[in-house]
């Protein structure tokens, strides 16, 4: 039988989702003219649908780095509307209409402000018994192109045409590159003055043109510094933050590689193969992974030991320092767990086949069991997603059953003490 939810998929575009929930995503993005949902597999024109640009790139990237496994909706709204007062409101109004596990939020100009109220938003889904997990990302880190550009020598202060509204700000730390072989200035240099269309350095050099290759970006450094000083006082074990520095599509990389990995397992798993259409900064080394580890985000990375593949470095949620749950593989793994226990669960509502008492509630804690053994024992060649549990189950009045369980992950972590209730409809 299908549902209604079912019947408004199927017609959507012809787009089905997979039986696994764990494997279905949601997406929320600004865009120019396109309003409400668009759902998606691995063989949509993402680029017809959506247009060329940002948008259809990260979404290209999933697919490319998904499996026929994946699925996903895309709710598009308008930009003026991607704010930390309206994104509660646009993930209930997601999570209400599509079934899916993992919410993707799209903003260039997500802060602290935003993933505070995104994690307002899943805690009102936790409300409605909605266990989902979600992705966003820190802006990139600016980057501008000085081919052709003459910078012009004022009495020791070189200055530098930039684009208007460009980001450098006074005191910023930038970094100059080039590709060619030439002696043209190159280098670390503090901002001294900056005007709309310009920022300026103390540096003696002649007037000269930059030749092609040459590029003034935001300093590792800085970038780094700030996306901790940013989130330092943030956490979420439900939420990834994903920091792409100058580079693109890695939001995209990390969430198609997720689509297809089994919940247990670390979406940085290089056994799994290198991410495709993507690249990673080559300015951004190894203390610079260091200080982003440190802050807890994702980011994308080359091994010393495999420098022609680009991988995740960790699936790292933004955790406290009193969290079990300190990745995307463990959150995943608890959220497969709670929904499997309300599905096999929910038939005991109204049900006489047990007494309630304890004789009672040990029956009903093993029917709520089932799932908790599938993941431990999924038979045939699939891996198990868990190595241990226990469950009990506690009669509510009112008609309820609430179950108490603990897991342990496959990293041999146990979380202990997850609770799960279920009511009547008439008891909500």
């Amino acid at each position: 039988m299908l549902t209604g939810i079912d019947i408004e998929e199927l017609a959507g575009g012809g787009a089905e989702p997979p039986e696994g929930l764990e494997y279905k995503q949601g997406f929320i993005a600004s865009h120019a003219t396109l309003r409400g949902f668009f759902l998606l597999d691995t063989t949509t024109d993402v680029q017809t649908l959506f247009g060329a640009g940002t948008l259809a790139d990260e979404l290209e990237t999933v697919q490319l780095n998904g499996n026929a496994k994946f699925w996903g909706v895309v709710y598009c709204i308008a930009a003026a509307e991607m704010t930390a007062a309206l994104i509660d409101d646009h993930i209930d109004t997601l999570a209400a209409a599509h079934e899916i596990s993992l919410i993707t939020i799209f903003n260039e100009d997500c802060d602290a402000a935003f993933v505070a109220a995104v994690k307002n938003g899943h805690a009102a889904q936790v409300n409605k018994k909605i266990d989902l997990e979600f992705v966003t990302h820190y802006r990139k880190a600016y980057k501008y192109d000085l081919e052709a550009v003459e910078a012009a020598q004022n009495a020791g202060t070189l200055t530098i045409p930039l684009p208007v509204g460009h980001q450098v700000e006074v005191d910023d730390e930038i970094l100059i590159t080039r590709d060619d072989a030439s002696d043209q200035l190159s280098g670390r240099f503090t901002v001294t003055a900056k005007a709309a269309e310009s920022c300026s350095i103390a540096d003696t050099t002649a007037t000269f043109t930059f030749l092609a290759g040459a590029w003034l970006k935001e300093h590792p450094d800085d970038y780094c510094m700030r996306v901790d000083d940013e989130f330092e006082l943030f956490s979420s074990s439900a939420i990834s933050i994903v920091a792409p520095y100058t580079e693109s599509n890695h939001v995209g990389a990390y969430v198609g590689r997720l689509s297809k990995t089994r919940v247990s397992t670390s979406a940085g798993k290089v056994k799994d193969g290198e991410l495709i259409n993507v690249d990673v900064d080559p300015d951004l080394v190894y203390t610079h992974h260091s200080l982003l580890d440190t802050a807890r985000v994702v980011f994308l990375k080359r091994f010393p030991e495999r420098v022609t593949e680009v991988h995740i470095n960790d699936d790292n949620v933004m955790f406290s320092g009193t969290d079990t749950v300190k990745t995307m593989a463990t959150r995943r793994t608890l959220n497969k767990a709670k929904r499997l226990i309300r599905h096999y669960g929910f038939e005991l509502i109204n049900d006489d086949a047990f007494d309630r008492d304890d004789g009672g509630a040990l029956a009903a804690a093993a029917v709520a069991a089932k799932g908790l053994k599938q993941m431990k024992k999924p038979g045939g060649s699939l891996i198990p997603e868990i190595t241990d549990y226990t469950i009990t189950a506690d009669w509510l009045t009112g008609g309820g059953v609430e179950f108490t369980f603990s897991i342990t992950d496959k990293n041999r972590i146990k979380h202990v003490g997850v609770k799960v209730t279920i009511v009547p409809p008439e008891a909500v």
